[in-house]
């Protein structure tokens, strides 16, 4: 906790300077339900944090999120800062141009991640088994690397993952799939992205020079059943882009419509 408010401090010592420019600089911090990143929401209500953003003529707001929609809140620039694994930094921020810099490292995945049975199931009775993880993070990555390590790479294939993108991030609106008129229920599957395009210009030593919007997009390439697919993009070209806000839960809703 020492460490973190002492991060924190920096960041608003760091800020402290724009109170005379005008309005005091407001900042949002998203954060998910985990272990590591709970601390956030205690100094929020505690009061913690307000006290020293006050002492220091800021404004900061801390932010729940469900985890992925927490990472497509970022990359869509909605808030400033975010709780996130390095592998989602790299995946998502990172790949979309987005610039991060990892401020708090929390934690790390040694023994503080387990996967949990029921039945007193053992990771070789896995395979054909329904496991509940949000697929394509690093739930998926520590589960399949738990298996391999225990030998069982071979049966990975024979896993039945419960849980993907659709169903617990920005396409959660479509996690029921969709119901035709008899009643049946089809499933519906993809994969989401937010992009808030820019095009930047730096000097010798780094800094930046200059920016200008170029546009924004927000996708949702899906699947319905298994024979249907598609992409559904929404995109603002120009400086105009500049007055919009919206994520890929757009396109989503979209094909939900």
């Amino acid at each position: 906790m020492r460490q973190l408010l002492r991060i924190l401090t920096a960041l608003i010592l760091a800020t402290a300077a724009l109170r005379a420019a005008g309005t005091p600089p407001s900042f949002t911090v998203g954060w998910s339900v985990y272990v590591g990143w709970n601390p956030y929401q205690y100094m929020a209500r505690s009061g913690i944090l307000r006290k020293w953003a006050d002492k220091f003529g800021v404004s900061i707001k801390v932010q729940r999120f469900d985890y992925a929609p927490s990472l497509d809140a970022f990359v869509a620039k909605n808030i400033d800062a975010c709780t996130m694994t390095n592998m989602e930094a790299l995946d998502m921020p990172a790949a979309a141009g987005v610039d991060t810099t990892t401020v708090i490292i929390g934690d790390y995945s040694n023994g503080n991640d387990a996967v949990l049975v029921r039945h007193n199931l053992k990771l070789a009775q896995m395979p054909g088994k329904r496991v509940l993880l949000v697929e394509k993070t690093v739930s998926q990555y520590l589960f399949e690397r738990a298996m391999t390590l225990n030998n069982q790479a071979g049966e990975l294939k024979r896993v039945k993952y419960g849980i993907g993108v659709v169903e617990n991030g920005t396409g959660r609106r479509l996690h029921s799939g969709l119901k035709l008129p008899d009643g049946t229920m089809v499933p519906v599957g993809g994969k989401t992205g937010t992009g808030d395009n820019e095009f930047r210009i730096y000097g010798a030593q780094g800094g930046l020079l200059g920016s200008r919007v170029v546009n924004r997009t927000a996708g949702f390439a899906f699947f319905i059943g298994n024979r249907f697919f598609g992409t559904i993009l929404a995109f603002v070209p120009g400086k105009e882009a500049a007055n919009y806000k919206f994520t890929s839960a757009l396109a989503v809703q979209v094909l939900k419509i």
